[in-house]
């Protein structure tokens, strides 16, 4: 390896190489799959890393997937080792509790060889419609304990040597709903990791083995300088954040998010020193997560034509959170709402905190607690089907520094989408109504926060109908002086009567022609609202955004 020279033009070709199979694997997947969740939402990611577990090569996928990747591979080469891992082995694995984001996310994962030697991993992540439990979905609402929750696959070869584990398979199916379109799933999920790794397999036959190991390590180390520059810019200080997840399903009470970050030169030290003790329900952080959220804040602050990969997250200096908090919950607490919740509260609060740092570059929240609404029951034919609305996606951003925030969005997910109408009406019983913005939703601010939608959906077959949210009682903050998001709400029209749905449900019973109405969170706005432009403030009032009564009294309009 002494005698190969490092091209600086060859690593960048390799590096975007690398990133474009990913790029098209996802493609590859989102053909083949055959769930709603999988092929339409796009709930899933793909990934290269290193031998040693190192996030090498992403697309634009889910931030905590991905982050989600390295604390499954670290697993696989903890649990099974790099010495039992071999060429045409697939490991498969969804547990929380050595690794995963939560049990819903099945991860499989491929080990990469080139003459016998190991130099990498491919890996494909992805949501599933169902991975059994008590209620369909998954999003188990009344469990106590992860046994409760979902099948859980602890790193095990699915494949060996190439020879699909037949037995496996049929245990996994078994255990599911809707198995042949889980087994559907699968295959893709296989399919892109044979695409990721010929991909792999094709740089190396052009580039020689020691120009590719040498340039991977550049690639790595180029992110890291860049992103230490990025910290660099961050005034040196014990910066503190406090955020609020609410109701586990079980009590209705909040559980705080409190901690510190901590800059020093290029490095940053986040403690979650102070955050409330785990809850007895679903929404307590998977126990790995916690550090992936932290990860994805500096991918949203730093500068972002880095190329993301583990150097970026190379300047955290540490990462802690005591055990048998909500961030970081002793076994076996449940986590199946983790990414809808208090991870999702990790992000908030953390970004919050490079805001007090820097309030000329911040932003508001964004509210990246998105809603989760599943149907389930049986199509016209008899036939069964359960369906994970994502609308609760189309949520409202944080206003920023310099400008409002997004509507209906949601970077947290990032590229994900919510449901297509036509899609979704043909394939399930359900019709939507309506799926519009949501008036005076928003923070208010010189920069105001982006609205939220509301969506309308008639069911028309008998079914019953589960919802999670959060941002009810906690609005997503506002920062600099202006005022906190909306909040998140369901409700049902049964029979005509209107019912307030609690913002933990499960299997609530609706029949033919009723109705269920949820509207999603407005992101917090971003300075004094008498500082807002006038002209911004009419042109909030002709699209609808901000109600005549609230352009008068919070922004001090007069036509």
């Amino acid at each position: 390896m002494a005698n190969v020279k490092l091209n600086p033009i060859t690593v960048e070709v390799i590096r975007n190489s690398l990133e474009s199979a990913v790029a098209e694997t996802g493609a590859t997947i989102t053909k083949l799959a055959h769930s709603l969740l999988f092929a339409e939402c796009k709930d899933f990611s793909v990934g290269i890393l290193t031998s040693d577990a190192e996030l090498l090569a992403l697309a634009q996928y889910i931030p905590a997937h991905q982050g989600g990747m390295k604390t499954n591979a670290d697993a696989i080469l903890r649990v099974v080792g790099k010495e039992n891992l071999f060429p045409g082995d697939v490991v498969m694995t969804n547990d929380p509790y050595l690794g995963g984001l939560h049990s819903q996310d099945l991860l499989l994962m491929k080990p990469l060889f080139y003459e016998n030697e190991m130099i990498g991993f491919a890996g494909c992540v992805a949501h599933r419609t169902d991975m059994g439990g008590m209620v369909p979905g998954s999003l188990c609402l009344g469990a106590t304990e992860i046994y409760q929750e979902a099948v859980r696959f602890p790193c095990i070869k699915l494949i060996s040597k190439g020879k699909i584990n037949d037995d496996i398979m049929r245990l996994y199916l078994t255990n599911v709903r809707m198995p042949e379109d889980q087994k559907a799933d699968t295959i893709a999920q296989l399919a892109a990791l044979d695409q990721c790794e010929q991909a792999v397999e094709s740089i190396v036959n052009k580039y020689g083995l020691e120009t590719y190991k040498i340039s991977v390590r550049e690639i790595l180390d180029i992110s890291e300088r860049r992103a230490r520059l990025e910290v660099e810019k961050i005034p040196d200080g014990v910066y503190s954040f406090c955020d609020y997840t609410e109701h586990d399903a079980i009590e209705d009470r909040d559980w705080a998010v409190r901690g510190t970050v901590t800059i020093e030169g290029s490095d940053i030290s986040v403690d979650f020193t102070g955050t409330d003790e785990q809850a007895q329900g679903i929404i307590n952080c998977a126990p790995y997560m916690f550090i992936p959220k932290v990860w994805q804040s500096l991918m949203y602050w730093a500068d972002p034509s880095i190329p993301k990969n583990q150097g970026l997250y190379r300047p955290f200096k540490s990462i802690t959170a005591p055990k048998g908090t909500i961030v970081r919950p002793n076994f076996p607490a449940p986590v199946g709402g983790s990414p809808t919740d208090t991870a999702a509260v990790i992000l908030d609060a953390v970004l919050t905190a490079f805001t007090k740092a820097q309030p000329e570059r911040g932003w508001a929240t964004w509210s990246n607690c998105n809603s989760t609404t599943t149907f389930f029951g049986k199509k016209a034919d008899g036939s069964q089907f359960v369906y994970t609305a994502l609308d609760g996606l189309a949520i409202g951003g944080g206003g920023r520094a310099n400008t409002d925030g997004w509507p209906a969005s949601q970077v947290e997910a990032s590229a994900m989408m919510i449901p297509s109408i036509e899609v979704t009406e043909q394939n399930t019983p359900i019709r939507y109504i309506k799926r519009e913005f949501v008036q005076d939703n928003a923070g208010d601010g010189k920069f105001r926060g982006g609205t939220g939608v509301i969506v309308e959906y008639e069911v028309l077959e008998p079914m019953t109908v589960s919802y999670i949210s959060l941002r009810n009682r906690h609005p997503s903050p506002g920062a600099e002086g202006g005022s906190d998001g909306g909040s998140q709400w369901a409700k049902a029209i049964i029979s005509g009567k209107e019912t307030v749905l609690a913002q933990k449900t499960v299997g609530f019973k609706v029949s033919a022609g009723d109705r269920i109405i949820v509207c999603n969170a407005g992101g917090g706005g971003f300075g004094n609202p008498k500082d807002r432009d006038p002209r911004l403030v009419k042109r909030d009032l002709d699209d609808g955004f901000i109600s005549t009564e609230k352009a008068r009294d919070v922004y001090g309009y007069r036509d």
